[in-house]
C-alpha cells in the first residue's frame, strides 16, 4: 500500500484542484487501493494460517514420541522431519502442478512443474502445510518398526502424489467432485480419510510390535500386552498443540476475511471448538461403563476425533451439527479402536481410528447435517445438490474413490517392499534394543534408564543368581556329606589328606562344572535359559537368543570362576596355616602326647577332646 500516494490523492479531492475526469479516475485507483488492501490482508491471513497449520508437524511429534517407548523417540523425530523435507521438495516440483486448476477434471496438466513465484502460489503454501500433514499421519501408525527408506517412500508418495490428486478433484474448480458438489470443506477426506486410510496399510504391512499381542495356550485366546508410552504429558501438550492448529486449519480454508468472508471462518473456528469439547464430554462415560476406568491418552484422542468428524462440514454446519459431530466421533473412535485390537492390529496412535474412520464419518455428516444458507456462503449459490439423498450418495462416493485411490497407489509400495527380504521391517533385535540405538547409537535421554539396559541388567542378575543358587545347593549338600563322615575332625593335623579327599566331595570342581556347562551352553545353561524365558513370556525383557546368552556372559562366567578359584585357594591356605599352628603347638606344647591316648582304633580324635583342644589352642 503506498501511503503517500493515497494521503496526496485525498489532500486533492479536498481541494478541488482536479475536474471531473481526475476525480473518476481517483475514484478508480482508490477502489483500486482497497482492493488491494482486501487482497493484503487476505494474503497475511493466508500465510498466517499455513504457518499455523504447519505447527501442526510438532502437535503430531509430541502425539507420537509421548505414546511409544522412549527407546524410539529420535528416530520419530527425524522421520517427521524427513517427511516434511522430502514432501516441501515434492510438492514444488510436481505436486502443486497436480493440484492447480490446470488440466482436466482428475489432475492439473503439469505446466507448473518447478514453477517461480506467482499468484497462485499463496494457495499453495497453504495447501503444503495440509500435505505435509497427510503424510506425518503415517508415522505413528507404523512407529518403533519400520525403516527409514520405505517409511520416507510411502510418505512422500502420500504428499506428493496422492494428496494433490485428490485435492483437484474436491477443490479445483476444474475437478470431478468439485463439479459434482461434494463437500469437504477442510479436508476431512481429503486429508484425513487418505491419510488414515495409508497409516491402516502400513501397520497391516509391517505387522504388531513384538510382544503386543502374545498367545495364551492356557484358555486358547491372545493376550494384549499394550507398550504404555513413556511421557503422557507429551502427549497431552502434543493433542492441545494440534487443537489450537487445527483452528487455522479450518478456518484458513476460508482463504481470506474480505468481503464478507471472515464469516465463514468464524463458523469454522467456533464449530472446532463445540465438536471437541462435546467429544469429551461424551468419552468420559463410555470409558467409565466400558473399561471401568479412564484413559487420558483416549481422552485426548477423542478430542482429536471430534476435530477431524467436524472438519468436512466445519464451515457448513450449525453448532447443534458440531456437537452431533463431537458425540458421534467420540463414539465411533471408542469403537474403531477396540475393533482394531480385537483383529489384532497394533496402531501405537490409534491413526486410522482417529484419522480413517472418524474422518470417513465427518464426510457422511457433513452431507447429512449441512446448513443450506451456510453452504451457500461457504461454496457460492448453486453449489450444493437439489435432495439430501443425493448429497449423500456423492458424499459416499467421493469417500470410496478417495479410499481406492490411497490403497492402490500406497498398498503398491508397501506390497513391493514386502517382497524384499529384510527391506520393511527392522530386525528383531533392533526392535527389541530401539531404533534410536539402531540408528543413532544413543538414547533421546542419555539419564534415563532405558528399556534395552534394564533387560541387559536383568537379564544378567538372573543368569548369576541361576548359577550362584547352583553352587550354594552343591555345597550345602557336599557339607552335610561331610559332618555325617568327619565329624569333629580337625585338619591338617591328625587327619590324612588322600582319606579327606576320599571323604569330602570336591564341591569346588562341581561348581567349576556348572560354570563350564553354562558357560558352554549345557545342560545348566538350559536350566537358567528356561528360568529365564519364563521372564520373557510375561514380556519383561527381551528375549536374546541362545548364543547371546552364552557369549554376553563369558566375562560374567569367568568372574565368577576366579572368584570360586580364589576362595577354595583361601581355604587351602587357610588348612595350611591351621596345620602349621598345630605342628607348632605340638612342639611347644606337647599337646598331642596328651590326645593320643584319646584317639580311638581309627586314628580319629574324639569330639570333646577335639573341642577341648580348639580352646585351649
Amino acid at each position: 500500500i503506498k501511503v503517500p500516494v493515497r494521503q496526496s490523492r485525498f489532500l486533492s479531492l479536498s481541494t478541488g484542484r482536479f475536474g471531473q475526469k481526475n476525480q473518476m479516475s481517483t475514484t478508480t485507483q482508490l477502489q483500486e487501493d482497497i482492493n488491494g488492501l482486501n487482497d493484503a490482508v487476505d494474503a497475511a491471513f493466508v500465510l498466517l494460517s499455513a504457518f499455523m497449520v504447519f505447527l501442526m508437524q510438532l502437535g503430531f511429534g509430541l502425539v507420537e514420541t509421548g505414546s511409544i517407548s522412549s527407546i524410539n523417540t529420535q528416530s520419530i523425530i527425524l522421520k517427521n522431519l524427513l517427511d516434511v523435507s522430502f514432501v516441501t521438495i515434492g510438492w514444488w516440483f510436481i505436486g502443486y502442478s497436480l493440484s492447480s486448476n490446470t488440466g482436466n477434471y482428475f489432475s492439473g496438466d503439469g505446466s507448473k512443474v518447478f514453477s517461480t513465484f506467482e499468484d497462485g502460489w499463496l494457495r499453495g503454501q497453504f495447501n503444503l502445510s495440509f500435505a505435509a500433514a497427510a503424510a506425518t499421519i503415517l508415522s505413528g501408525a507404523v512407529a518403533g518398526r519400520i525403516k527409514f527408506l520405505p517409511y520416507c517412500i510411502a510418505s512422500c508418495t502420500i504428499g506428493t502424489i496422492c494428496f494433490p490428486i485428490v485435492a483437484h478433484w474436491a477443490w479445483a474448480s476444474n475437478g470431478w467432485l468439485y463439479k459434482s458438489g461434494f463437500i469437504d470443506f477442510a479436508g476431512g477426506g481429503v486429508i484425513h480419510l487418505m491419510g488414515g486410510v495409508g497409516a491402516l496399510i502400513g501397520l497391516l504391512a509391517v505387522g504388531p510390535r513384538s510382544g503386543r499381542f502374545i498367545w495364551d495356550g492356557d484358555d486358547g485366546g491372545v493376550v494384549d500386552h499394550r507398550p504404555r508410552g513413556h511421557s503422557i504429558t507429551l502427549v497431552y501438550v502434543g493433542a492441545m498443540l494440534l487443537w489450537v492448529a487445527w483452528f487455522s486449519f479450518n478456518s484458513g480454508s476460508a482463504l481470506g476475511v474480505s468481503n464478507g468472508t471472515w464469516r465463514v471462518a468464524v463458523v469454522a473456528a467456533f464449530n472446532s471448538s463445540i465438536a471437541p469439547a462435546a467429544a469429551i464430554m461424551t468419552i468420559l462415560p463410555i470409558q467409565n461403563i466400558l473399561e471401568g476406568k479412564m484413559s487420558v491418552s483416549g481422552i485426548l484422542n477423542s478430542a482429536l476425533a471430534g476435530l477431524v468428524v467436524v472438519t468436512p462440514g466445519c464451515a457448513t454446519l450449525e453448532p447443534w451439527g458440531a456437537l452431533v459431530c463431537g458425540i458421534l466421533g467420540a463414539a465411533v473412535y471408542q469403537g474403531s479402536s477396540y475393533c482394531m485390537v480385537r483383529m489384532l492390529l497394533d496402531d501405537p496412535v490409534d491413526a486410522f481410528s482417529v484419522h480413517g474412520v472418524c474422518g470417513l464419518l465427518g464426510v457422511i455428516l457433513a452431507g447429512v447435517l449441512s446448513d443450506e444458507a451456510l453452504i451457500d456462503r461457504a461454496y457460492g449459490s448453486g453449489y450444493r445438490c437439489s435432495n439430501r439423498g443425493k448429497q449423500l450418495g456423492i458424499q459416499t462416493l467421493g469417500s470410496l474413490v478417495i479410499i481406492l485411490w490411497t490403497v492402490g497407489i500406497i498398498g503398491t509400495i508397501f506390497l513391493i517392499f514386502r517382497q524384499i527380504p529384510g527391506g520393511l521391517r527392522v530386525s528383531k533385535q533392533d526392535e527389541l534394543v530401539g531404533t534410536d540405538f539402531a540408528y543413532f547409537s544413543a538414547y533421546a535421554y542419555p539419564d534415563f534408564k532405558e528399556k534395552v539396559r534394564e533387560a541387559k541388567e536383568q537379564h544378567l542378575r538372573k543368569v548369576e543368581l541361576a548359577l550362584r543358587r547352583e553352587m550354594k545347593k552343591s555345597k550345602k549338600s557336599s557339607v552335610k556329606s561331610q559332618e555325617k563322615t568327619d565329624s569333629g575332625v580337625y585338619k591338617g593335623s591328625v587327619v590324612n589328606k588322600d582319606q579327606e579327599k576320599a571323604h569330602d566331595p570336591d564341591v569346588h570342581s562341581r561348581g567349576q562344572k556348572s560354570f563350564q556347562d553354562a558357560h558352554s551352553g549345557g545342560q545348566k545353561s538350559f536350566q537358567v535359559e528356561a528360568k529365564y524365558q519364563d521372564v520373557v513370556s510375561k514380556n519383561e525383557i527381551p528375549n536374546f537368543s541362545p548364543s547371546y546368552f552364552t557369549s554376553q556372559n563369558k566375562s560374567l562366567v569367568d568372574k565368577l570362576m576366579e572368584s570360586e578359584l580364589e576362595q577354595k585357594a583361601l581355604r587351602e591356605q587357610i588348612d595350611s596355616l591351621q596345620s602349621a599352628v598345630a605342628s607348632l603347638m605340638e612342639r611347644r606344647l606337647g599337646l598331642p602326647s596328651a590326645l593320643t591316648s584319646e584317639r580311638d582304633s581309627t586314628g580319629q580324635v574324639s569330639s570333646q577332646d577335639h573341642l577341648s583342644f580348639r580352646v585351649n589352642a
